[in-house]
């Protein structure tokens, strides 16, 4: 990104300021709403098209580790000789024992699994090690239906050992690509590649902390370029006052801009409309509360969006203990009803 947003609104220049009042009774507020929708729509379907191609990488992997597997276990006379079986042999081994079947098969469980534990979406903030546990799980989740299921269709042709040394693979090559890519761009990061510039709006003890942050996980892609604040108190990373949004986030070649608390209603209505002529992400970092809120989920609830500052823990041990105490009960009382069942029937 790195400005190009900005840069190309330089050519097309937006029209003078109009206050959130009179630009909205003008019926901006269905020209946003509908600006809003289509930049959601385009950004959906760009991630719809690289969690697909991150699942079509798993299948790839997933695939040529079968393949390689099932070449080195039954390719070669035994262990200790190295002579190759022919082609057609393994091939007739393959197609008669319906290998190919199942490996289509763990390849799809391979993706739903992965799907499931969100490894198709960008978490940055997940470290490499917490997204290999995720892949592990999801390997192991995805070995044990492919065990299931051959045991059920009585498929005992199936090499055990087979299945245990795919899925071995399939847990370090899923997670070595995800480490490569992690490290490209952490890469990328360090040199200032594909970072995306950030404007914060207000320089106090939130806003201050969030540049912080920022600037202290670069993996996340962001290189804050200063400060916006209605009140400028001399600092140097301050270029000024929200009403110089404009002129700044030009001359910074800003791609998104962060509103932090506290933040004027007006205001943040004023950003909004003129963000939107330059065609600058906005986002709003909501009140914390003295730390409250610090880590809280936020959730939309009929297109309110919600910040969940306390949930009551569901108690999994007591939850566990009324399900086998309702188990036993139940097994006591139909016991003790089969005889007169028995004699009913």
């Amino acid at each position: 990104m790195n400005g190009t947003a900005t840069r190309r609104s330089l050519a097309a220049q937006a029209p003078p300021w109009a206050t959130p009042q009179d630009a909205f009774a003008a019926g901006a507020v269905y020209d946003a709403a509908d600006f809003v929708v289509r930049e959601r729509v385009h950004s959906l379907w760009a991630g719809r098209a690289r969690q697909f191609s991150y699942a079509l990488i798993d299948m790839l992997l997933a695939c040529l580790s079968g393949v390689t597997v099932f070449w080195l276990r039954f390719g070669f006379q035994s262990s200790f000789v190295s002579e190759a079986v022919p082609l057609r042999h393994v091939l007739f081994r393959a197609y008669s024992h319906a290998y190919p079947g199942f490996l289509l098969l763990y390849c799809g469980l391979i993706v739903l699994a992965c799907a499931s534990l969100s490894l198709y979406r960008t978490h940055r903030e997940l470290s490499a090690f917490a997204e290999s546990l995720r892949v592990l799980r999801a390997v192991v989740l995805a070995t044990a239906v492919l065990v299931l299921f051959i045991f059920t269709s009585g498929n005992k042709e199936i090499s055990r050992l087979v299945i245990a040394c795919v899925g071995a693979i399939n847990v370090v090559t899923l997670s070595g690509w995800r480490l490569a890519k992690r490290r490209y761009v952490l890469r990328r990061a360090d040199r200032g590649i594909g970072l995306s510039r950030v404007l914060i709006v207000g320089a106090g003890k939130m806003g201050h902390a969030f540049a912080d942050w920022m600037e202290s996980n670069r993996q996340l892609g962001y290189a804050v370029c200063g400060f916006l604040d209605p009140h400028p108190n001399g600092d140097a990373r301050v270029l000024g006052s929200v009403a110089d949004f404009r002129r700044v986030a030009l001359a910074q070649f800003a791609d998104e801009v962060f509103i932090t608390p506290p933040a004027d209603r007006e205001m943040v209505k004023q950003i909004f409309l003129e963000a939107r002529k330059l065609r600058l992400d906005l986002h709003v970092v909501p009140e914390l509360y003295d730390g409250l809120g610090w880590h809280a989920p936020l959730h939309a609830i009929g297109g309110f969006p919600v910040l969940k500052l306390y949930g009551e823990p569901i108690p999994a041990l007591g939850l566990a203990v009324k399900r086998v105490m309702d188990v036993c009960a139940a097994a006591a009382g139909l016991a003790l009803s089969a005889p007169l069942l028995a004699v009913v029937a």
